[in-house]
């Protein structure tokens, strides 16, 4: 396998007085094998998250050790975090408390992607690539925004995956079994397959990382002396790389994940990850790709499904209210007048993976004083409502701007601060993880110096 790497370019622009988060999108890394089988468990702990996230918020990786999967960068980041339990993970690389080592239990990883992704990240990332049939060779370059001043060793990453794997000679081992261990008991998912699972479809696969480092560990240590120890919030770095695609490997299942991390040669808390974000290499066949329109008449909407017919298997549609369907064609009557509602299509693949989904804003016509009560400049949506354990925050701002949002008791008192300090303009998130707050009304207000806009929950455990 030929791996050639271009040289980085730099630029730095001159930076403002204060500091501005952008919004986060959280990497979870998890150390999988075929050997393992508590491995299918980890997968539908990954399933339930990116249902409940939206594409780009959370980007799952897996790497392989010990089985026909395994490359020379994923064992040296298992070696390098002294990883022992699978399928253990590790949430941008945090230690987080209760913890002696940054790789945790399954059980960790939703209440930890929620905590992370209301965590402002200081660098927005951005990935362009393209790629030469002829040669088979990617070129990528990732492009690393600042807006807050950082200091530290910091490294790019450039994580190469593939979805869709399947490997006949290697079946993947089920703890879940009946004919086995029976791990999760008859409800469990896995209860009524094999042991042994033939032709086990692996996604979010580990492949290469590419780096000017030779070493074992060069998938944990990713790219230095790009970006310098100390960096002024405005500067701009970025780094090219190029990487031969080898047989076997399908370009139309690729993923480019890039993140920036800080690098602590101990593998321990220092190697906290700063930002990340992710890509198709290439549209994949027939590609995916989700448009709708929508006929309104007072609070009665007629949503039509107007994607791309050939490059999913299934779709599911949120209305903005807590409320979803799997119709192609639905109808939907809000309860509440006088909101803007997100409605958002999402469409998946033939393995459930989400590969597009797009949002409107549905405005129902208010009546009387609920329009004063219930504007929403901002967009503000929360998903799911009525919420149980997660839920996501979204909303957008037309300028940058200090911000607050928070969870409100049914007496305004605030219960839970999600996020606050000075943010970028665009879209924003924040998570709610509900696990400790008792079942009823709540409210989610997000504050500006402009605005205030506030969204009634339900809690119900």
């Amino acid at each position: 396998m030929k791996k050639t790497f271009l040289t980085a370019a730099i630029f730095c622009a001159v930076s403002f007085a204060f500091a501005q988060s952008a919004s986060r999108n959280v990497l979870l890394e998890s150390a999988v094998g075929t050997w393992d089988g508590f491995t299918p468990d980890g997968d539908l702990h990954i399933d339930s998250l990116n249902l409940q996230y939206p594409y780009r918020f959370f980007i799952p990786v897996r790497f392989h050790n010990s089985d026909d999967l395994e490359t020379t960068e994923s064992q040296g980041i298992d070696n390098f975090f002294q990883i022992s339990s699978y399928p253990g993970g590790m949430v941008d690389r945090v230690l987080f408390p209760g913890n002696s080592k940054v790789s945790h239990s399954r059980s960790a990883w939703a209440g930890n992607v929620a905590q992370r992704i209301n965590v402002g990240a200081p660098v927005q990332l951005e990935i362009s690539r393209s790629f030469n049939e002829t040669s088979q060779e990617i070129s990528a370059r990732v492009k690393a925004s600042f807006t807050n001043p950082v200091s530290g060793d910091m490294r790019i990453h450039l994580f190469v995956l593939e979805n869709n794997v399947v490997i006949p000679t290697d079946p993947q081992a089920n703890n879940y079994s009946s004919a086995s261990a029976a791990a999760g008991g008859p409800s469990h998912p896995f209860y009524n397959l094999p042991a042994s699972l033939p032709n086990y479809v692996h996604n979010y696969v580990l492949r290469a990382a590419p780096s000017e480092d030779s070493s074992p560990f060069s998938g944990a240590q990713g790219t230095s002396g790009v970006i310098p120890s100390s960096v002024i919030k405005g500067s701009i770095y970025s780094h090219n790389y190029t990487y031969e695609v080898p047989p076997g490997m399908d370009v139309n299942e690729i993923v480019l994940v890039a993140f920036i991390s800080y690098y602590d040669s101990q593998g321990g808390a220092g190697n906290e990850v700063l930002n990340a974000a992710s890509t198709y290499l290439i549209n994949p066949p027939d590609f995916c790709l989700a448009s709708f329109d929508f006929n309104q008449v007072d609070d009665e909407v007629s949503f039509y499904n107007t994607s791309t017919t050939a490059g999913y298997d299934s779709l599911k549609w949120a209305f903005g209210d807590g409320n979803t369907s799997t119709m192609e064609n639905p109808q939907h009557v809000y309860s509440e007048r006088g909101v803007t509602f997100k409605a958002c299509l999402a469409l998946f693949d033939s393995a459930g993976i989400l590969c597009s989904s797009t949002c409107e804003s549905i405005r129902v016509t208010p009546v009387g004083v609920e329009e004063q009560l219930a504007a929403n400049p901002l967009e503000l949506s929360v998903s799911p409502n009525p919420l149980n354990l997660l839920a996501m925050v979204q909303f957008n701002l037309p300028q940058a701007d200090n911000v607050s949002v928070e969870v409100l008791d049914i007496m305004g008192r605030s219960v839970k601060v999600l996020r606050s300090g000075h943010m970028v303009a665009g879209e924003q998130a924040a998570a709610i993880d509900v696990t400790a707050l008792p079942n009823g009304m709540y409210f989610v207000q997000v504050t500006t110096s402009a605005d205030r806009v506030v969204k009634k929950v339900l809690i119900a455990h």
